[in-house]
């Protein structure tokens, strides 16, 4: 072996162990999997990214041919006087100057030959595919599909994301416009951030006026994905999103009110973050958390609007204004005159039904915030199934066994007795109104005592730790801690259990295996089927991380015991 093919092999073993591949200290041997891997990866991919420059005319030669556009025809020309063994190696070596990102210099797979008869494999393969796949506007998004069948194979395995799982499953390949929409968004939000509000007379100026002048042979940098928000209509002076989005404006009006800007560009739009707030949530710079160049902010004048239980009772109970009322109030203390039809549109993109607030509340709310939060809500809205019924929307995070008993007697208590009432004087619907609203209250009880299947289950706490009753953990999550509401028998819609709607929630087993687990505190571990109620577990260990088992309070007594 010639020196320059041991210095080869030793940075090609480095690179190997780099990615995980063990060498055995005695043999000296190392296995190769991901080194080979990648190899297969890193030239199949020079080729592609080759033929996607040729295609689209972008492929230029290096300095010392001055620069310039090349084609694949033109580098079979220059082929012999380069030294290269044909016009496709040569156009890779162009490529591979062309994007020194994608393929790095230093990188010793890229040093490694292939073997001729592969080599002539994977050209037909490249050559094979017609033109218009490198030239559509989402050609680079084709990207994904290199490893299909390992794709699937993972999926079908049920093991748990790995290191060596990642790439199969994940999307291997971002376009520009993305790329700089997530640049643009947050560098250059922190910059305009830096600067503070700004005047100008339009968006596009404000975007100007942000911008980073040329320097050291860099050309000027305009942030053209980064969004603004008009924070002063009658000065024209804006914000960019994140700053409005993190930061509060308290700066006085003529008639003594402080403005508030809680905007979220595509994430949230205004309705949700005052409902959010009328719940009881705040920003995290509001919770005295803070960020570089962003301190904790103080309070801004609406968290007299919060309800200290976070419970809103969309009917008037209790003795408090219904919850339409309130965030009226709080809209009307944050952002002045406010037109509400406009808010409900902006709340949902795709078309809102609702041409009222009430509406909105009472029929979309938790619907939308369900999607906003990828099917973990933290607001839920409870209710017995019927339009002129019993509605409330409670704060997930405050939602303890005492928090729970509010709407459950105090609340609900009070609805049940204006329906007597009502019931009483023969009131069209009363009667019906009664018997959904102590059929709602008897499924909350019965989610206050926890019994199966009405209970919570963290599949890793032995049987002895898991909780008797409504006592949820916070941090084992949503998808585990609403399971209850949304098993209980359903009041309205179908497998909402007693939400306003379903979350796309499910309790499927998960990926990959647990480690040895002791029988007697965790038996659905040792379960080849589903555990179901009161799992015992077979003869021998699986591992399989179910999700979806319930315990009675029987067995939960016992084991602490």
């Amino acid at each position: 072996m010639i020196v320059n093919q041991r210095k080869l092999r030793n940075r090609l073993r480095a690179r190997g162990r780099a990615l995980g591949d063990i060498r055995d200290e005695r043999s000296g041997i190392q296995v190769m999997y991901h080194l080979t891997e990648l190899a297969a990866y890193e030239h199949w991919h020079r080729l592609l990214f080759t033929r996607f420059l040729t295609e689209n005319n972008l492929l230029i030669t290096d300095e010392a041919n001055s620069s310039v556009p090349v084609t694949l025809e033109e580098c079979e020309e220059l082929a012999p006087e380069l030294v290269a063994r044909d016009g496709q190696e040569l156009a890779c070596r162009f490529a591979g100057l062309t994007l020194p990102g994608v393929f790095r210099k230093d990188d010793p797979v890229l040093d490694l030959p292939i073997a001729i008869n592969d080599q002539v494999e994977l050209r037909k393969l490249l050559a094979s595919l017609p033109p218009d796949c490198f030239r559509a506007d989402n050609a680079l998004w084709t990207y994904q599909f290199w490893q299909a069948q390992r794709k699937d194979e993972v999926n079908k395995s049920g093991k748990k994301i790995g290191a060596n799982e990642l790439s199969p499953v994940t999307q291997l390949f971002t376009e520009d416009y993305m790329v700089e929409f997530l640049l643009h968004n947050t560098l250059g939000a922190w910059w305009a951030g830096k600067i503070g509000t700004i005047a100008a007379a339009t968006e596009l100026e404000a975007r100007a006026r942000t911008g980073l002048p040329a320097r050291d042979g860099l050309p000027a940098l305009i942030w053209t994905y980064l969004r603004f928000v008009k924070v002063e209509a009658a000065s024209c002076r804006f914000d960019s999103v994140e700053a409005a989005s993190c930061r509060v404006n308290t700066e006085t009006h003529q008639n003594g009110a402080s403005t508030c800007e809680e905007k979220r560009q595509d994430a949230a739009s205004t309705l949700h973050v005052a409902v959010a707030r009328l719940l009881g949530y705040q920003w995290p710079r509001q919770t005295g958390s803070s960020f570089p160049d962003c301190p904790a902010l103080g309070p801004d004048g609406l968290e007299t609007f919060a309800d200290e239980d976070g419970i809103v009772c969309l009917p008037p109970l209790n003795r408090k204004q219904p919850a339409v009322a309130r965030l009226r109030q709080l809209l009307n203390a944050a952002l002045g005159s406010i037109d509400e039809r406009t808010l409900i549109t902006a709340a949902e993109p795709k078309g809102s039904k609702s041409k009222a607030l009430e509406d909105w509340l009472r029929d979309e709310f938790f619907e939308q915030h369900a999607k906003l939060f990828h099917d973990r809500p933290f607001i839920w809205h409870i209710w017995d199934g019927r339009a002129d019924g019993f509605h409330a929307l409670v704060n997930y995070h405050k939602l303890d066994h005492a928090t729970l008993q509010k709407p459950t007697y105090s609340y609900l208590g009070d609805w049940i007795q204006q329906q007597a009432n009502d019931a009483k004087a023969d009131k069209p619907g009363a009667a019906e109104r009664l018997g959904s609203a102590c059929a709602l209250e008897k499924k909350l009880a019965a989610i206050l005592e926890g019994e199966a299947p009405l209970d919570i289950f963290v599949r890793w706490k032995p049987i002895k730790n898991q909780t008797q009753g409504w006592h949820p953990d916070l941090h084992d999550g949503v998808r585990l801690n609403i399971r209850p509401f949304l098993q209980a028998p359903d009041v309205g819609k179908k497998d909402a259990g007693l939400l306003r709607t379903k979350p796309d929630v499910k309790w499927e087993k998960d990926r990959g295996k647990e480690p040895i687990r002791d029988k007697a505190d965790y038996p659905w571990f040792w379960c080849e089927d589903e555990p179901g109620t009161d799992p015992f577990g077979g003869k021998e260990f699986t591992g399989n991380r179910w999700n979806d088992v319930h315990l009675t309070l029987a067995r939960k007594k016992a084991a602490r015991n």
